[in-house]
């Protein structure tokens, strides 16, 4: 019974750990552009109902992010409905592709602090992006702030107004250790593109592009929240992330939005659902068999279908054809019953009926045939087949009343698929055993 519990307690907890060293991605809606931001044009045209999204990565406790990548078979994804804005006022030396290339010093520049960007951590040349609630060192970017007095909307959708906390602290580990690889464009690029490559691109695909913190970089706000990029658009935005994360003990680990757990060239690959978005949505009740400790939010109409643990066996005595979540230590047999007591598990054993089992299974050298029950049988036949349906084994005995019990070597017979049938007068049984 303790190896029944253990199993049920291991089955309804574990989703705790799957998700690992990431516990979640948030999406902040970090501002809406009103009308007056819209007017103005200065380094770029917003459009009508533009959104300027963050993008965070919870890690738990002690965990970093050494990398932004893709590959052949992950690859990096950033789109959207619409075109991704980007602020064109910024030149070669302070360039908006990644967020720690911009000059902290030019957020001050009409809609600079709203352009689109790639990062890990940075949100600046001298700040990390943390959570405007996090945020508790003002703002440095809206309002008067603002050479135009720009980004000044208040709008509660968007929670706090940038004119009152802009996401930014001042932080001394950004420095230089970033680098780049693949499609992502080189760090000191004359033109600020943005990752997007124009200011009407709606996508960035990649099976190569790498973005790199040399030692990895932790959150800076209250909690451990790594800013990966800002994006703002008038469309709906989607992405797929796959990340390095460096935990606590300095194992390194790649998730990745999509495919299996793997391990390539002794490089660890985890899937993580939440790495992708809009996020998927699902059971997170684990009373239902739908459960999923991967959804990234819950959606109680996707638990159909309570879990009902229980022998799923038809050979068992026990067999319950309700169950839904097979525990193979609950299943009792006549002869043996995981050191519970049978006549309570089954009681029809002691009803006059003559259930057949044969143990173990699969099977090296010898099996145990076991009829429970106390009907007089008389002579009944047994017979072992082959998967082929050829006789390899045939004897009888009498099957008088009470427990009756046999021994039968089948150490001289080949690896494979075997039937094992019993008949009497009245009784025709027959049971799968499988030779080791």
């Amino acid at each position: 019974m303790k190896t029944i519990i253990k199993f049920i307690v291991l089955f309804l907890f574990i989703g705790l750990n799957t998700q690992a060293q990431i516990q979640n991605v948030i999406v902040e809606k970090y501002y809406v552009a009103d009308a007056f931001d819209i007017a103005n044009t200065d380094g770029g045209q917003l459009q009508q109902g533009a959104i300027t999204y963050r993008v965070y990565v919870d890690l738990s406790t002690g965990s970093k992010i050494s990398r932004v990548f893709a590959d052949s078979l992950h690859l990096l994804k950033i789109k959207s409905s619409q075109p991704f804005f980007n602020n064109d006022t910024l030149n070669s030396s302070n360039g908006g592709t990644y967020g720690f290339k911009i000059n902290k010093n030019d957020l001050a520049i009409s809609t600079v602090g709203l352009d689109s960007w790639i990062s890990i951590g940075a949100a600046t040349n001298k700040h990390h992006g943390i959570l405007k609630t996090e945020d508790t060192d003002g703002t440095i970017v809206g309002g008067v702030n603002n050479d135009q007095n720009l980004l000044s909307n208040t709008d509660a959708g968007v929670g706090i107004p940038l004119t009152t906390q802009d996401g930014l602290i001042l932080s001394s580990v950004l420095a230089t250790n970033y680098l780049v690889g693949g499609d992502m464009p080189a760090i000191g690029s004359l033109n600020d593109s943005t990752i997007f490559g124009s200011d009407t691109a709606t996508i960035f695909s990649s099976p190569n592009a790498t973005l790199q913190y040399n030692g990895g970089l932790a959150g800076q706000g209250a909690e451990n929240n790594v800013l990966i990029g800002q994006f703002t658009t008038a469309g709906q935005l989607e992405f797929e992330l796959n990340i390095t994360v460096i935990d606590s003990t300095g194992a390194t680990i790649n998730y990745v939005a999509a495919g299996n757990d793997t391990t390539i060239q002794n490089d660890i690959y985890k899937s993580l659902p939440i790495l992708k978005y809009p996020p998927q949505c699902g059971c997170l009740d684990p009373n239902y068999i739908e459960y999923n400790a991967q959804n990234a939010c819950s959606d109680s109409t996707k638990c159909v279908t309570i879990v009902r643990l229980g022998c799923m066996d038809a050979l068992a005595c026990n067999y319950d054809p309700d169950a839904n979540y097979s525990v193979p230590e609950m299943c009792c047999y006549p002869g043996y019953c995981n050191d519970r007591d049978i006549a309570f598990v089954c009681p029809d054993i002691n009803s006059g009926n003559r259930l057949m089992s044969v143990y173990p299974n699969p099977a090296n050298n010898d099996i145990t045939i076991s009829l429970g029950g106390n009907k007089n049988l008389g002579e009944t036949q047994f017979i072992l087949m082959n998967s082929f349906g050829k006789e390899i084994m045939n004897f009888s005995d009498n099957v008088s009343e009470g427990y009756w019990t046999k021994n039968i070597s089948v150490s001289n017979l080949v690896s494979g698929i075997y039937v094992f049938k019993c008949l009497s007068q009245d009784t025709i049984q027959s049971q799968v055993i499988i030779k080791n």
